[in-house]
């Protein structure tokens, strides 16, 4: 008798993937050396300049649009 099995490929792989992440503790020595050395000030100081720059940008526009409310008489 053949077991015709409902598991599609990616079930599958979801399967393996868990089994992988369930041996992570064991090189968790390995990953702690790799993100100690990494310094995300650099990464940080990129991210708050380009949050500042969409954020003066969209107060430019917001601006723009209630002066043309108040020209407009709206």
């Amino acid at each position: 008798m053949e077991v015709k099995t409902k598991f599609s490929p990616l079930t599958k792989v979801a399967a393996v993937a868990t089994v992988y992440a369930l041996t992570a503790p064991v090189h968790a020595d390995a990953i702690s050396d790799l993100t100690d050395s990494v310094d995300f000030a650099s990464v940080i100081t990129g991210v708050m300049a380009i949050a500042a720059s969409i954020l003066a940008l969209y107060l430019a526009l917001k601006g723009a649009q209630i002066i043309l409310k108040k020209v407009k008489g709206a």
